[in-house]
């Protein structure tokens, strides 16, 4: 994952992103993404999937949130 990887994350102007590492969180989440994210004043929860959802799930009708959900690994 890199920052250019999230240009349609950054154009909807969420205040939160949620990222689904994986079922058993394999998916890596660089510093030059966090450092981003911070940049923008975006709120980062970078959890395994099925935790990921959790948050998903409590939050979306709260805030403007974004996810991305990697499933496989």
């Amino acid at each position: 994952m890199q920052s250019r990887d999230l240009r349609a994350v950054f154009a909807a102007g969420p205040e939160v992103l949620i990222i689904g590492t994986g079922y058993s969180g394999l998916l890596k989440v660089p510093d030059e993404v966090r450092k981003e994210l911070l940049g923008r004043t975006i709120e980062l929860y970078v959890e395994k999937s099925n935790r990921a959802v959790e948050i998903f799930n409590s939050i979306h009708t709260k805030r403007r949130v974004v996810a991305a959900f990697h499933l496989t690994c």
